[in-house]
């Protein structure tokens, strides 16, 4: 059998990941045979220019920030070392470089060359090193492009369209939230550099405790990012549901009984609290489910960039005080103290 790349160069140009500032990089064959949506997308995208983290469930995987809103069809697949896949929600590149400790099927859209696997191990563990296991976290840079290509962006002029002038046209409110996601894209955003800190301008934490600042940010930009919004662009996709309905829904979850934007205001993050704030405005003058998604795809895209950098920061390290337990290791469970009813006394 040969490798990879003889297997698969029949079928179009194939990837290069090159970590920055390192001599270490590896390539991968496009499954668009398989997957042809999916690589699509991804090719629209090249040259990427992003920073790598590692997945704090998955295992052995690595997670690199994309641009890219997918909402087509999926070839999903098992995981296994060298798979490379699109986890849609997210917007990320995922590489599997080791062990896996999830089951859930991955839309795999690459395969990274046999011959090139250990330098992919290798990727991980810098990877794995430099961020979640380290207290001094890095960034670790990784630019994707094509075999042959350039790693610059590339420079696009966009046409001159004049905007409306409503402000709270859902097309402004769209460049607004685009031109947030260039800005907060490379480096690290000021408000995330003061939550890192512990500076928390609210005032929120009981007990004067910038922790649970780092946890409501970790939870909230991902159940409401890839776990809420995501699902509603899918649904946008089906016929049955009318642009109306996706307006109730959308409304009815981030804004009725409790606006999770002003929420991640009192977190730290002003940025999402100012554009959610825009969004709701927005959702006014959006007509049709296409409309929806140009604006709304967007604000996902948001939601990603900041659960990113806030994963990049949060205090994983201190995952190894709490360790894997088995059943043998507490067979003697009687022993064990337990938490009773007993208030202390004042």
């Amino acid at each position: 059998m040969g490798s990879v790349r003889e297997q698969y160069s029949h079928m179009g140009p194939n990837l290069l990941f090159s970590v920055k500032n390192t001599s270490l990089s590896f390539r991968a064959a496009l499954l668009e045979h398989k997957n042809p949506d999916t690589v699509r997308g991804v090719l629209e995208q090249l040259p990427l220019n992003s920073f790598l983290t590692n997945t704090v469930i998955a295992g052995e995987t690595l997670q690199i920030g994309t641009k890219i809103v997918s909402l087509k069809g999926a070839h999903m697949v098992e995981r296994e070392l060298g798979g490379v896949y699109c986890y849609a929600p997210g917007a990320q590149i995922n590489v599997c470089y080791g062990k896996v400790t999830e089951t859930a099927k991955v839309n795999q859209f690459a395969q990274v060359y046999a011959e090139d696997l250990d330098d992919l191990r290798l990727v991980g563990k810098l990877v794995r090193e430099q961020t979640m296991a380290s207290a001094n976290r890095k960034i670790v840079r990784i630019s994707v492009s094509l075999i042959g290509g350039t790693t610059e962006p590339a420079i696009i002029k966009q046409p001159d369209v004049a905007l409306p002038s409503d402000p709270n046209h859902w097309r402004v409110v769209k460049a607004e939230i685009e031109k947030s996601i260039e800005n907060n894209w490379h480096d690290e955003p000021d408000e995330i550099r003061l939550i890192r800190l512990g500076v928390v301008q609210s005032g929120a934490g009981t007990g004067g405790s910038s922790y649970p600042i780092l946890v409501h940010d970790k939870a909230y930009l991902m159940v409401d990012g890839g776990g809420i919004l995501f699902r509603c662009l899918k649904l946008s996709t089906n016929e049955n549901i009318t642009v109306e309905v996706l307006k109730t829904i959308t409304n009815s979850i981030f804004f009725e009984t409790f606006d999770h934007f002003v929420f991640f205001g009192d977190l730290g993050l002003e940025t999402l609290k100012n554009l959610g704030s825009r969004y709701k405005a927005a959702l006014d003058s959006v007509h049709t489910t296409d409309e929806y998604v140009e604006l709304s795809a967007p604000l996902l895209l948001i939601f990603n960039v900041f659960h990113r950098w806030i994963n990049l920061i949060f205090p994983w390290h201190h995952g190894a005080e709490y360790p894997h337990c088995t059943f043998a290791n507490i067979a003697d469970a009687s022993k064990l103290p337990t938490y009773g009813d007993d208030v202390a006394k004042a």
